[in-house]
């Protein structure tokens, strides 16, 4: 008796530790594609079965009064979730999501409201395309992992990634008319690849805030920024391109920056006149010995090489 005393109290410790709610995984074995109004029936018999985990794809495409709250019971996808629905208002369904391997979210014209409150693992990439309607936010609170990128493209509203801690391939950015979040990834250290391309909203790089190393940093067409604070945790770079970016006045911010390794471009910054960000002192890469591209041109000030080792790094008129 006191054996199953005893291993009865583990139980109950094993089912509340980790303060979450535990579930008993029922899979369904295979993809589930919802592309049409008879689908309907496949859902009702999946949400009757209480399936949970999905060992295969999920597709929602573009299928108009769809009740998908008979999948809201889902924890974990083994495979992608593809959402491609122009009619879809919600994704409240989704609000016991765990994991899942790639998450893409295309043409939600009509979005308002997510609920990404439980996602925890994002094993490959997460993609977030056209939802240029929306105003709201889309959070992942306890995202911690994402294995290899982040593309935001032609959307609105205020996404961000506050807990992903995991080194990036790439996080690509473009034409973002939203307001860019200063929680967008406030603890990644390192991405191998970011771009920002005509993201008219973005005022500052304070969602990078710890970002310490990049393999290239492009951004061109940025038209609200008027300095690069938010990197001041970036030492080093290999390829840093700005161009086009209208607004930007100084490179305020890269004060910390000690490496760049292969390209400096800054060109086509109309009223960019401050480089002393990039005085020799602060960055030793920059010397008659370094083996870069340097190409600055287009600028308000453009100084050579030999300009900025002599401290002359700013225009002043």
């Amino acid at each position: 008796m006191k054996v199953k005393i005893f291993l009865s109290a583990v139980l109950v410790v094993l089912l509340v530790s980790c303060g979450k709610e535990e579930y008993m995984p029922h899979e369904y074995i295979g993809d589930v594609v919802i592309d049409d109004a008879q689908d309907m029936v496949f859902l009702q018999k999946f949400d009757k079965e209480g399936y949970n985990t999905i060992r295969g794809n999920l597709t929602i495409d573009n299928v108009p009064d769809m009740d998908l709250s008979l999948l809201s019971d889902i924890v974990e996808i083994y495979g992608n979730l593809t959402i491609n629905n122009e009619y879809l208002t919600s994704l409240e369904f989704l609000s016991k999501l765990e994991r899942v391997s790639n998450l893409s979210l295309n043409n939600l014209l009509e979005l308002q409201v997510s609920d990404f409150s439980k996602l925890e693992l994002v094993e490959g990439r997460v993609s977030i395309r056209s939802l240029i309607n929306f105003e709201g936010d889309i959070v992942f609170p306890r995202l911690t992992s994402i294995g290899s990128s982040i593309t935001i493209n032609y959307s609105g509203g205020t996404i961000s990634f506050p807990a992903v801690t995991s080194r990036l391939n790439k996080v690509s950015l473009e034409r973002l008319s939203g307001e860019f979040s200063n929680d967008f990834l406030p603890l990644v250290n390192e991405v191998d690849y970011i771009s920002m391309i005509r993201c008219d909203s973005m005022k500052n790089l304070s969602g990078f805030r710890s970002l310490k190393s990049t393999g290239e940093l492009l951004m061109w067409g940025n038209h609200a920024i008027s300095d690069l604070s938010g990197l001041e945790n970036l030492q080093s770079v290999e390829r840093l391109r700005l161009i086009d970016n209208f607004g930007l006045r100084s490179l305020d911010g890269l004060e910390n920056l000690s490496l760049i390794s292969e390209q400096l471009q800054i060109a086509d910054n109309g009223y960019l006149n401050d480089l002393c960000a990039l005085a020799p002192e602060a960055i030793p890469s920059i010397s008659s010995q370094a083996m870069i591209e340097y190409q600055v041109f287009g600028n308000l000030w453009n100084p050579t090489l030999e300009n900025l080792q002599d401290g002359y790094c700013v225009y002043t008129y």
